[in-house]
């Protein structure tokens, strides 16, 4: 079984920034990944998705060079286009196509079990956009 100070479970831009400043401060860590790299930016958003916000306010680290700020917005293929320059400059080590069954804390210590072997770690940090997902509300309990 595999150690690691951090496992990041999503390799979105969150999970990427987090895997840029962990590299930084010269923490070991694996990001698990239940598709690929970006999947839902790259995979998961209308062709006419654009920003809402402008392109200033994308604070990245590091993409100076990638992200013009400048008071447009940038369109999905745009925005792609920047994540994965910037997924390429972080090279995170990442574990893709991999579902994660469950995550336990024993004695101080996280148990990951994957579908490609069981990992532990000092922490997790859980990086995913849940906005695809259905929300069903739950029935309202009398107390």
């Amino acid at each position: 079984m595999k150690h690691f100070s951090v496992v990041i479970v999503g390799a979105g831009p969150s999970g990427l920034c987090l895997s840029y400043h962990l590299k930084e401060k010269g923490i070991d860590h694996i990001i698990i990944e239940k598709k690929e790299i970006l999947h839902t930016w790259k995979n998961e958003r209308w062709d006419s998705f654009d920003l809402v916000t402008p392109n200033w306010m994308t604070l990245l680290p590091e993409t100076e060079k990638i992200i013009p700020k400048n008071n447009e917005f940038m369109s999905k293929n745009q925005i792609v286009n920047s994540l994965e320059k910037f997924a390429k400059e972080v090279n995170p080590n990442v574990l893709e196509h991999t579902v994660i069954s469950n995550i336990s804390l024993e004695d101080e210590l996280y148990y990951i079990k994957t579908d490609k072997g069981n990992f532990t770690a000092n922490n997790v940090i859980i990086s995913v956009g849940l906005f695809n997902n259905k929300k069903i509300p739950l029935p309202e309990f009398d107390t």
